[in-house]
C-alpha cells in the first residue's frame, strides 16, 4: 500500500500550483482526491508519494516523512501557500483509510513540523493564511 501526501487547493488554483510547487521544490504532483474533492498528490517522480516517505512494516504504522523530504515538502507547501487563496495538506494511506480528524494551522507552524519531521498522519492540516 502507498502513501500520499496531498496538498488541496480550490479547483481554479490547481494549475498554478502545481507550477509553482515543481518551481520551487522539485516535486512532482498527481490527481488525487481528499475527502472527495480534487487534490494534488506530491512526489519526487510522479504517482505516489513512497519515494518521499520512511518504508514501514506494515499499514498499522504511521507514515513518516523521510529526513531527505524535509526541505522539498516545506518549499512545496510554501510555493502552494503563495499561489493559493486557501491550502490543506494531509499525509495519509493512499486507499484513504479514515482521515480522523482536522487540524487548522498556521503556514509557519506547519512548515515547522514538516522539517522537523513531526507531520502528523491522518490529519487535515488546515492552513490559516490568505
Amino acid at each position: 500500500m502507498c502513501y500520499q501526501l496531498l496538498v488541496q487547493v480550490p479547483a481554479s488554483e490547481e494549475r498554478a500550483t502545481l507550477e509553482a510547487i515543481y518551481s520551487r521544490s522539485g516535486l512532482h504532483t498527481s490527481s488525487a482526491t481528499l475527502n472527495g474533492q480534487s487534490a494534488l498528490c506530491l512526489s519526487k517522480e510522479g504517482g505516489c508519494s513512497c519515494s518521499l516517505a520512511i518504508a514501514q512494516a506494515t499499514p498499522e504504522d504511521a507514515p513518516a516523512l523521510a529526513p531527505s523530504s524535509y526541505e522539498p515538502v516545506a518549499q512545496a507547501l510554501a510555493a502552494a501557500a503563495q499561489v493559493s487563496s486557501a491550502l490543506n495538506f494531509a499525509f495519509h494511506w493512499a486507499d484513504g483509510s479514515g482521515i480522523p480528524r482536522s487540524e487548522t494551522t498556521e503556514l509557519t507552524d506547519l512548515l515547522q513540523h514538516v522539517l522537523s519531521g513531526s507531520i502528523l498522519s491522518n490529519v487535515v492540516y488546515r492552513v490559516a493564511h490568505a
